[in-house]
């Protein structure tokens, strides 16, 4: 609405002057050729007469160009400002809309400006963890069902059953009468001697199947295992003095590797040898026997 006025306002500035010029121009041209007119008179009262005239229609004019001029000048600044007010009035319509609250009984309008938050977005992944898988092996004591006999990596834990020795750790306990042919072998070594031992054969059972014998035989069975020790039979088992025996050591809860000469350094240790209750495992090749292990048990 303000724009249009200040359009048509500067119209009017401009156009009215021009017609005022062309309107009164007449009376312009006969002030300026009033002394061509009259010019045949002489003397003082013709030179009053043609002063009077120029005082009659210059003074007018001048007055009218001088007013066109001041016309003009104010249209060109009204026009700029036009301009500036109508730049303000554009910046002024651009400006954010406000929120207003009025509340009840309270004359007081508090107004607040509109805000706009963008949250940042934060991507996290999800740690995660990798669990090795765990893969539990059997301890291995022999190479081969069919020997040789040997103790790769003496440990607590019994034997694995032997092919033939119907579920009973190593080589079971039915080897036959008389010497003990190659395998592994428990029993309980009762004496010792240089070159020598007297033997008490026995059955050494470990896991599920000792549950099942032990209730065969009407026993109570704890910790896994069971031993059944029901031929009375002892045998004289050769053994060379070079021969390795793996002790128990009480102290530091591992092996130790002696000879069969000196062994047990320990009489009194974990496995009381040899004794009623010195369990062993006799490893025999080729008829001789090469290795003995001491059996942990609870």
């Amino acid at each position: 609405m303000r724009e249009n006025l200040l359009n048509a306002s500067a119209f009017i500035i401009t156009v009215v002057p021009m017609v005022v010029v062309f309107t009164l121009q007449r009376f312009f041209v006969r002030g300026i050729t009033a002394g061509s007119v009259k010019g045949q008179l002489c003397g003082r009262a013709g030179r009053l007469w043609l002063g009077r005239s120029v005082l009659a229609y210059g003074l007018p004019v001048r007055a009218l160009i001088f007013l066109f001029v001041l016309l003009v000048v104010a249209g060109c600044t009204s026009s700029g400002d036009s301009d500036d007010v109508a730049t303000a009035d554009a910046s002024s319509t651009t400006a954010s809309t406000a929120a207003t609250t009025t509340l009840p009984g309270d004359t007081t309008t508090t107004t607040a400006a509109a805000t706009t938050t963008t949250a940042a977005t934060t991507t996290t992944a999800a740690p995660t963890t990798t669990i090795p898988a765990t893969t539990t092996t059997a301890p291995t004591t022999t190479t081969t069902s069919g020997g040789p006999y040997v103790i790769e990596d003496p440990e607590f834990y019994p034997l694995s059953p032997l092919p033939g020795s119907d579920g009973a750790a190593g080589s079971g306990c039915s080897p036959g009468e008389g010497a003990l042919p190659d395998g592994i072998w428990f029993g309980y070594v009762l004496a010792k001697a240089p070159t020598e031992i007297e033997f008490d054969l026995a059955c050494f059972y470990f896991g599920e199947i000792a549950y099942t014998e032990g209730a065969a035989d009407g026993e109570e069975v704890n910790n896994d295992y069971y031993v059944r020790n029901a031929n009375p039979t002892l045998r004289t088992i050769p053994v060379p003095p070079a021969a390795g025996v793996w002790e128990i050591d009480a102290g530091s809860v591992g092996y130790l590797d002696v000879s069969f000469s000196d062994w047990p350094l320990d009489p009194t240790g974990y496995v009381s040898c040899p004794s009623d209750w010195c369990g062993v495992w006799l490893f025999v090749n080729s008829g001789t026997v090469t290795e003995i292990l001491e059996q942990y048990v609870p």
